[in-house]
């Protein structure tokens, strides 16, 4: 429930090295499966990152359910039904190398998802890699600023992180179904939920869009936030002529490349001497561009301390 950094969480029920189809079918067949209820449905998710292994992935998940079936009418002596669409309990299977694992999707839809977020554009950041980004500044409440915030992940992240709140008591997840979890998880999320607070900060969102900004407001409004951040219309190319009104001349992103800048280089240059500019002590940024924006920041007077290096989007 607290998790912001992280998108899903498994229970682990069975892991062996595997060389064939068989294996895994057995695998999956001595497992108990006393925790789904008669009347709950089920469905299986498989992923094959083994492109050697001679089954597919849609085989794997056939495979796995079948097994499934056949443990649960021996044990219990009732068959359960499937729904691939919206199932009760999803089971995962991943085969990696010549090895799988077995587990349950304890969250249902990735954490990511975050209750807050009700509009999103083409190059929206996810959630949980914004709390990445804060995380990894060492930001601990001095005032903060996104420039090119977008629809408002990382300054509502900020408002989350410092204020303690916790995104997934927000939500249901997919344990809520399960029996083994479900006499406390209610007394789970009052605990969570009592160790909010009501701590502020200076954080502000600023876009150079009039229309990601409405986006940015409809999600503030939906966080509960709007007495920790403001927003803003304005430049990031020209942060020391800040405009608090004013006509849009372009669009801007985080994302420079996916929204189609061309000039990518000249667009990090003049961001650096913006921000230098300012007065800006310290920038945590993400970018695909690494070598680049090393270089041009450095120029601009500030030196790398750290680079994350992570996949994400190809």
């Amino acid at each position: 429930m607290r998790a912001k950094t992280v998108n899903r969480v498994y229970l682990l029920l069975a892991r062996e090295e595997i060389s064939s189809l068989e294996e895994i079918h057995k695998m999956a067949r001595e497992v108990d499966y006393s925790f789904i209820e008669k009347d709950q449905t089920f469905a299986v998710r498989a992923e094959r990152s083994n492109k050697k292994f001679p089954s597919t992935s849609p085989e794997i998940a056939a495979a796995v359910g079948s097994a499934v079936v056949d443990s649960y009418m021996g044990s219990n002596g009732s068959r359960l039904r499937v729904d691939l669409r919206n199932p009760d309990v999803e089971i995962y299977v991943l085969v990696r190398k010549w090895e799988a694992l077995l587990s349950i999707n304890l969250v249902g839809r990735s954490l990511h998802c975050r209750y807050y977020r009700v509009r999103a554009h083409r190059a929206a950041l996810p959630p949980s890699l914004g709390a990445i980004m804060i995380r990894a500044s060492g930001w601990r409440g001095e005032p903060l600023l996104d420039p090119m915030c977008g629809c408002e992940t990382i300054p509502i992240e900020s408002a989350l992180l410092i204020r303690n709140i916790a995104p997934g008591a927000r939500r249901e997840l997919a344990m809520n179904k399960l029996s083994m979890f479900r006499d406390f998880l209610d007394g789970v999320r009052f605990e969570v939920i009592g160790e909010e607070n009501r701590r502020k900060a200076e954080i502000a969102g600023m876009d150079l869009s009039p229309k990601s900004l409405e986006m940015f407001r409809k999600n503030l409004r939906a966080s509960g936030m709007e007495d920790t951040v403001r927003v803003f219309l304005g430049d990031a190319l020209r942060l020391h002529r800040i405009s608090i009104e004013g006509r849009a001349r372009r669009d801007q992103s985080p994302f420079g490349i996916r929204m189609g800048v061309s000039k990518i280089d000249q667009f990090y240059r003049t961001l650096a001497e913006s921000l230098s500019m300012s007065g800006v002590r310290k920038i945590t940024l993400i970018t695909p561009r690494k070598n680049l924006i090393v270089e041009t920041l450095s120029r601009a007077g500030y030196p790398v301390d750290s680079v994350l290096q992570f996949m994400y989007g190809g």
